[in-house]
């Protein structure tokens, strides 16, 4: 007679099983939430790789912006001394009764973007019609980039053309070369020398 168990057969613990339940484990851990101070800690290292990429693309455009700058202001440099209008290039001979107004300086002083209504083109318009009587002529000798170096060899040359009044605007280029160090006072002691009366604003 044969003899059968009434209980239920239990599955042995084999290999297949074991893995199984390291796999579960797995799983469970990978599924608990992450600490704050970890989360903390990986959103500052991933802040820190974009601020580091945002600092060298700065650095990157502002290097290309200065040197644009440079040989911007270098081509304006070259182009001022060589297209000067041609009245500006030799003046004629002064007269008696003639009075000189001579400007020199940037952009501020050349008038730009709009040459016919800057400072100096105004000073043109409204001197004649305040002083009819005097035979008043205005040179601007002003250029787009300039710095004191230009405006102080300028004017040194143009002192023999006979200047009554000199307009100097300058000290506003030099922020990408060298300081107008000694430069400016160059240009006072001459205007001291030649000028009874030279003011200063």
């Amino acid at each position: 007679m044969s003899c059968r168990s009434v209980y239920p057969a239990v599955p042995s613990a084999g290999a297949g099983t074991w893995r199984n339940r390291t796999t579960d484990l797995q799983v469970a851990e990978n599924e608990r939430p992450i600490s704050s101070g970890k989360k903390n800690e990986m959103l500052s290292a991933k802040a820190r790789r974009v601020l580091r990429i945002a600092v060298a693309n700065l650095a990157i455009v502002f290097v290309l912006l200065t040197v644009t700058e440079l040989v911007c202001r270098q081509l304006e440099r070259v182009k001022a001394e060589r297209q000067l209008p041609m009245e500006l290039q030799k003046l004629p001979s002064k007269n008696s009764a003639e009075l000189r107004v001579f400007a020199f300086g940037g952009s501020t002083v050349y008038g730009g973007p709009l040459q016919n209504v800057g400072f100096v083109a105004q000073i043109q318009y409204w001197l004649p019609r305040l002083y009819p009587g005097r035979n008043i002529r205005v040179y601007n000798f002003g250029w787009p980039g300039v710095d004191t170096t230009y405006v102080l060899r300028e004017l040194t040359r143009r002192l023999d053309d006979q200047p009554d009044v000199i307009i100097a605007i300058t000290g506003h280029n030099e922020f990408l070369g060298p300081g107008p160090v000694g430069r400016v006072d160059s240009i006072r002691r001459m205007l001291f020398s030649h000028f009874a009366w030279p003011c200063w604003f």
